[in-house]
């Protein structure tokens, strides 16, 4: 699942806050666990104890990042960086039952956690905790979640051109597919929405087509991305590229790794696009 995180601050706390695909906020349970000074097996067992028998509000995720070193100079000797792709399992709360979990521990916990519970419940007295992950992911009270979502993610204006793919990345996508990424062949679009850009939100995906239509010849007058914000590219996209770029280091076919990437990045847009779909509707990633 696309998802974007953040540290949220409440008093002398912090948690981990995350903004879903349809623009609804989660916490951590982790997170929440160590505020109190508790553990999540125990956190887990406060939420229980507040839902009706059978209810289970815990949604897992992943979080993924890429940690690399080289093993020799790449021009040199022409090695490859090695990458590996790591995930970590993250259990998400609605921000509603995050705060009841603290109220529970204040009434019912012991020692340091019920006196951190109060404290962040006292900080939460003057702004409200769906506030403080507005004002973490910069979106206004008045605003929907699919508005918020589009705030996030789209610029006002057209951004400068500034390549999204790095040459990694090129190297990698033509051994895979056969394909330059900077062809004109038409086959090269849907790929690359494939890869990358139905994981997006697909209100967000459905905007970007609607302000960079195609014309009879399916050309864009710009790149998707210059339609990004920055922080989409740095939270979202970038990391994207980064963790198909490991991907196709040990694949050998756009099969494989389409099938990795749904993994930690499930498409947001219903079935594949196939090759040879109506390749207007696509993207002129080019």
């Amino acid at each position: 699942m696309t998802f974007v995180r953040k540290t949220i601050k409440i008093g002398p706390y912090e948690i981990d806050g995350f903004m879903m695909p349809n623009g609804e906020f989660r916490q951590g349970l982790s997170s929440t666990a160590r505020a109190v000074g508790s553990n999540h097996q125990r956190v887990s067992r406060v939420i229980d104890n507040l839902l009706a028998a059978g209810a289970n509000p815990l949604q897992r995720n992943e979080s993924h990042a890429i940690t690399g070193s080289k093993t020799a100079d790449i021009t040199k000797y022409g090695s490859q960086p090695v990458l590996k792709l790591t995930g970590r399992p993250e259990r998400l709360l609605s921000l509603p039952l995050a705060q009841a979990a603290w109220s529970y521990e204040a009434r019912y916990g012991d020692g340091e956690s019920q006196e951190a519970a109060w404290e962040i419940l006292e900080a939460l007295a003057s702004v409200s905790l769906e506030r403080s992950f507005q004002e973490a992911f910069n979106v206004e009270d008045s605003r929907s979640q699919d508005e918020r979502l589009i705030d996030y993610f789209v610029r006002l204006e057209i951004g400068k051109y500034r390549k999204l793919f790095p040459r990694q990345f090129q190297i990698e996508f033509k051994r895979v597919s056969k394909l330059d990424i900077n062809s004109p062949s038409q086959a090269v679009k849907p790929m690359i929405a494939n890869l990358i850009y139905d994981r997006l939100p697909a209100d967000v995906y459905e905007v970007l087509q609607e302000r960079n239509p195609a014309d009879e010849n399916g050309r864009r007058a710009h790149k998707h991305h210059q339609l990004l914000t920055e922080d989409a590219l740095n939270e979202v996209v970038k990391p994207m590229v980064s963790a198909c770029t490991a991907i196709m280091l040990s694949e050998t076919s756009l099969k494989q790794v389409n099938h990795k990437m749904d993994r930690i990045y499930p498409p947001q847009r219903g079935r594949r696009v196939k090759i040879g779909e109506k390749h207007h509707q696509q993207l002129n990633l080019c």
